[in-house]
């Protein structure tokens, strides 16, 4: 059995009242996203391919669940046009599961289901069912022997069992109502991201909770959290990641999403928590917070920065130490032309920056060693060491008004000596390079940073010299 997942927008759009830089389907219910209950549910079933299906490309969810090998299934991505029929959706990804059965998980919906049950006899009727609500979000299995007949004569019988149902999620009272019910008992039906040794107590990692602090279960706990002196935590509350309570708080049926600082003294009762926001689930009603000692958001994303940063900076460094004698016998001995050019600096489309440009030239062993050895690149790590570009990303592009357009279609631009394009030999490819640009984007790590650095390093000093 094959699985399509249509995350379709439609009754997605109060999400972003409230979580208005995450997509929908990654809204997360007890420090899960969405989107990975129906991933989970699917490898529980046995299901082996899975085809996600979004209006919008969305990186971060192609980030977060990549092949799907994490969850032991094969997860691939397509698109749909706007308001697109779900009969037209099936339809066009018919190759994914010809000659299989599908089950089909459509719109923003919560599935009921249980983590010890891998059979359900949704999936064992000999005819196609639905489970849906009036607007046919919900989850529909079609049987191989209908799945190349034209979906609008196909008949759905009605699901009448109890091993399977589910809840629409239509606003952020539904939210909050599907969280409280998994902290309140519900969470031992899943696959929680938190330990659980007790008892309606989940503990994710690196928690600290210092002595007089009290814990009244039932909790669910995420990773890399502080709650200091005095803080009362629970019962009913959903705390997640990167988060710090501070002394003499209390948190109860309440959910503190990832990332948030609560300050000392406050009392949050029957709230969601998002970064600055504090959020009535009941009314809807939102209050912005400003003071930082209340409420604030911890910016992760800012830690993860300097820390690639660094990285860069101290690798940078080395590379010079290590370029710097020979750069200094070979430079004076170099015919190679060069040029300054001026270069977007950000995507913000006004700040620049300048540097010169090398012709590759192969006349001669001295300019071959300074291509070889990199010695062209000696300025431009300099410039990444002094932190004016990066040491790795993305292929600095000419500051001309027709190029704004370019830096803008990435999603990010990190103008750089060493980049992606270059080390799969594209960089004289103008519309390869912008391929390559995209992918660089979209796959950014550290990791790949590093590889991107070494691996062109290795292919210059065994590479022919192409002028």
């Amino acid at each position: 059995m094959k699985c399509l997942i249509n995350c379709r927008k439609n009754q997605t759009g109060w999400t972003k009242k409230y979580f208005y830089d995450i997509p929908s389907y990654m809204v997360r219910v007890a420090n899960k996203p969405i989107l990975e209950y129906y991933i989970e549910f699917c490898s529980i079933i046995g299901i082996s391919d899975v085809r996600i299906v979004m209006e919008d490309a969305e990186p971060s969810i192609e980030k977060y669940f990549q092949d799907g090998a994490q969850w032991n299934l094969k997860i691939t991505y397509g698109s749909s046009r706007e308001n697109e029929q779900l009969t037209s959706i099936v339809e066009r990804n018919r190759l994914l599961f010809s000659g299989d059965d599908l089950l089909v998980i459509n719109g923003l919906v919560f599935i009921s289901y249980d983590k010890n049950r891998q059979e359900y006899d949704f999936f064992q009727e000999d005819a196609d069912l639905e489970l849906v609500d009036e607007d046919r979000s919900g989850l529909i299995y079609l049987r191989n022997k209908t799945v190349h007949v034209p979906a609008q004569t196909v008949y759905f019988q009605k699901y009448t069992g109890t091993m399977l149902g589910f809840l629409l999620i239509n606003s952020i009272g539904r939210l909050f109502e599907i969280n409280m019910k998994l902290v309140n008992g519900e969470s031992d039906k899943y696959i929680m991201s938190s330990y659980n040794n007790e008892e309606g107590v989940f503990i994710g990692q690196n928690v600290e909770i210092m002595k007089e602090c009290e814990i009244s279960k039932p909790v669910i706990i995420g990773n890399n959290i502080q709650l200091k002196n005095l803080s009362r935590i629970g019962p009913a509350a959903i705390i997640g990641d990167n988060t710090l309570i501070d002394a003499n708080t209390a948190v109860n049926n309440s959910v503190v999403y990832g990332d948030s600082y609560i300050g000392s003294s406050l009392e949050i009762s029957n709230k969601i928590i998002y970064k600055r926001r504090v959020i009535d689930p009941l009314s809807g009603e939102v209050l912005d917070i400003v003071d930082n000692f209340l409420i604030s958001e911890i910016d992760s994303k800012i830690f993860r920065y300097y820390f690639v940063t660094t990285v860069h900076c101290i690798t940078a460094f080395c590379l010079m130490l290590m370029q710097l004698p020979v750069f200094i016998i070979l430079r004076p001995f170099i015919s190679a032309p060069h040029m300054e050019n001026n270069y977007w600096a950000d995507k913000t489309g006004s700040n620049k920056i300048d540097f010169a440009d090398y012709k590759k030239c192969s006349k001669g062993i001295v300019n071959k060693l300074f291509f070889k050895f990199s010695l062209d690149k000696f300025h431009l790590i300099y410039l990444a060491f002094m932190g004016r570009i990066f040491l790795a990303g993305n292929k600095p592009i000419l500051a001309t008004d027709e190029n704004v357009t370019l830096v803008n279609e990435l999603p990010s631009y990190h103008p750089a000596a060493f980049y992606y394009s270059e080390t799969i030999g594209h960089e004289n490819d103008e519309f390869q390079s912008r391929i390559d640009e995209l992918y660089y984007s979209f796959h950014r790590s550290l990791r790949f940073d590093l590889s991107i650095i070494a691996t062109t390093l290795v292919q210059r000093l065994f590479r022919e010299i192409n002028e």
